[in-house]
């Protein structure tokens, strides 16, 4: 029996023939090809990052600017030579992706939620890639805490989707953190987070403010049993941002303030991000000096002793008040 073809099949064949973008598909074949396997470590996940993903980009634009933006950023790192060709081609579609994502974020439905949630997961990537960008120190927090509303939003409905093995997958690092700390693994880095509590409870006399900062650093402290007690080999993109999506929103609120004891804890989480093995997980290289170069200059001189040990966990001195990064970066080595 024939088949007629969809109309929209035949309305592409008898339309006049336009120019093909090959820009944009040469960014579509670095993404199917090569980005999408530098993103998790599990085959089924890395399969979903390269036929799931890619299929939501054909049904939601904004979807398909994420992929080409993260696509270009990852270009402008493998190729520095070529930097000033891809990174507009990245800004460009970073841009376009947001500015029509924003009027779905107001209307989550069945129909766009499993988008959604991708678009944000690779809008936090690319801010991950970009060092941040023009984004400030808790604005990308709020971004990953974004991404973490949409599953609450609609659990079942996306494990049930195209991307439900990648929330199996979240799922099993966040069980590794509660069952350490269930264990009770301890790590000796973690010492550093006891003495980090006992000061900000000395120096902290409002309540709910040591209650938040509390829970903070409790929280880091799972992260840290994970990322010191783990091969750095081992360890996912996820184990990086599960403790921004638990941390409470007073913390939150105090980190914009920018109070002191909120910047203190932040630069001790940049440890975190600079366990991860950064050969696998290209977007992270650099990105916990990065974080650091934005909150050290906001240090107040006498909370500078709390901060030693974090300093040198990055790879971070000072020198006659300049700041220095002890394995400097190779140039053009990222985005």
């Amino acid at each position: 029996m024939k088949v007629d073809p969809p109309a929209r099949s035949v309305s592409i064949m008898n339309s006049p023939a336009t120019p093909l973008n090959i820009p944009d598909l040469e960014l579509m074949h670095q993404f199917v090809t090569s980005t999408c396997l530098k993103i998790h470590k599990d085959p089924t996940i890395a399969r979903i990052w390269s036929i799931n993903v890619p299929a939501l980009g054909f049904s939601h634009d904004f979807v398909m600017h994420g992929i080409l933006a993260l696509a270009a950023l990852h270009l402008a790192y493998l190729k520095p030579e070529m930097r000033d060709s891809y990174l507009p081609q990245a800004t460009f579609h970073h841009e376009e992706g947001l500015r029509k994502a924003t009027p779905a974020l107001s209307q989550i439905k069945e129909g766009n939620i499993s988008a959604l949630y991708i678009f944000s997961g690779l809008t936090l990537l690319y801010t991950f890639a970009s060092s941040l960008g023009d984004t400030g120190i808790s604005e990308w927090i709020v971004l990953s805490r974004q991404t973490y509303s949409i599953i609450q939003y609609s659990n079942e409905k996306l494990f049930a989707g195209p991307l439900g093995p990648m929330f199996t997958a979240g799922v099993r690092r966040v069980d590794i953190q509660d069952q350490l700390a269930d264990e009770g693994l301890e790590v000796p880095q973690a010492e550093h987070l006891t003495q980090l509590l006992s000061r900000i409870c000395e120096t902290t006399s409002h309540g709910w403010k040591r209650e938040a900062y509390r829970q903070a650093i409790e929280e880091l402290h799972k992260a840290f049993r994970v990322v010191y007690s783990q091969p750095p080999d081992t360890l996912e993109v996820a184990d990086v941002y599960i403790w921004t999506n638990r941390i409470r929103d007073e913390y939150l609120a105090l980190l914009k303030e920018q109070t002191q004891e909120a910047l203190v804890i932040m630069v001790f989480f940049a440890a975190v991000p600079q366990r991860v093995d950064t050969q696998k997980h290209w977007f992270l290289e650099g990105f916990s000096v990065h974080l650091m170069s934005r909150i050290y200059p906001l240090i107040d001189e006498q909370y500078l002793p709390w901060i030693e040990w974090p300093l040198r966990e990055v790879g971070w001195v000072t020198a006659g008040g300049v700041k220095m990064q002890v394995d400097a970066l190779q140039e053009g080595g990222r985005t």
